[in-house]
């Protein structure tokens, strides 16, 4: 289902992590280093990705910093799912991948945020050596 947006709003209508967004974006972080950068995002269908997507296209709205996000996901339909219309900007795009593997993104960025992790406690608990193997070969393939 998915979840219908302001134009001025990166989340759901009257949620907290809009108005998080908000604050951030009005915190005294520097955004202006991003201004006109791309910006790859792993991970970005994860809580920790999808909330640093979303809070840099709210930097984009209320700064105009026209930042390039990259959002590198595995599943186009759950993406559909945590951005819903979002995906209509022409400052998102999606690279769909898996960062295990080699990733072929065709242009430059300036900056890499790798957010994408193993999240399933029992995986980490059952298998420590695989989920930090995860962690090695994806710093590889970036």
């Amino acid at each position: 289902m998915e979840r219908h947006l302001k134009p001025e709003e990166e989340c759901a209508e009257g949620s907290m992590q809009q108005d998080d967004m908000e604050q951030i974006i009005n915190s005294n972080i520097d955004f202006e280093k991003y201004r006109g950068r791309t910006v790859f995002i792993t991970g970005a269908t994860g809580f920790i990705g999808s909330s640093l997507t979303k809070s840099l296209l709210c930097a984009n709205r209320k700064k105009n910093l026209k930042i390039h996000i990259v959002a590198a996901i595995r599943n186009k339909e759950k993406a559909r799912k945590i951005y819903g219309v979002l995906l209509n900007r022409s400052d998102l795009e999606l690279y769909v991948g898996d960062i295990t593997e080699e990733i072929r993104y065709e242009d430059n960025a300036d900056y890499i945020f790798h957010t994408a992790s193993v999240t399933a406690s029992k995986m980490m608990v059952e298998h420590p050596v695989c989920h930090n193997q995860v962690h090695r070969v994806s710093l590889r393939c970036l």
